[in-house]
């Protein structure tokens, strides 16, 4: 079982927009509520278009750069585009994931205070930093 913060390359390509699937980077955000069976995982991809992502004042974002991080290349994740359609069995399964490592505490409580002001459903909010408190990262 992944916890929040791991840092995973699938194997198989994967696309969400339709568009050209690639050998893909994900992190870990955590799970929908504990009460749902079954349980997906809330997951969000890198990218390395950052000037895209800078240049747009709506989209709520977090910069890692290659050599402070586990990611091959400078990259940012979008916190607006969360993918939960996958138990994470499932994503396991499908997408034959990689560990690359894990996010620092520092980049992680950077991320939980922007989740609280991303462009996402109140209870996606809520599920990931649930998961970070049970995770133990502090949301503060």
């Amino acid at each position: 079982m992944h916890k929040v913060g791991d840092v995973l390359k699938v194997t198989v390509p994967y696309t969400s927009t339709g568009k050209e699937a690639k050998c893909r980077w994900f992190v870990f955000l955590g799970r929908l509520n504990f009460s749902e069976n079954p349980r997906n995982a809330y997951l969000c991809t890198s990218t390395t278009e950052i000037e895209k992502y800078k240049n747009n004042k709506d989209s709520t974002w977090v910069e890692f750069k290659a050599e402070t991080s586990c990611f091959d290349e400078d990259c940012l994740l979008c916190l607006d585009e969360i993918e939960s359609s996958f138990t994470e069995d499932d994503f396991v399964n499908k997408f034959k994931p990689e560990d690359k490592g894990r996010i620092t505490d520092e980049k992680l409580k950077e991320i939980a205070k922007k989740i609280k002001k991303a462009d996402l459903a109140p209870k996606i909010i809520k599920d990931i930093l649930d998961s970070f408190r049970l995770d133990e990262i502090p949301t503060v």
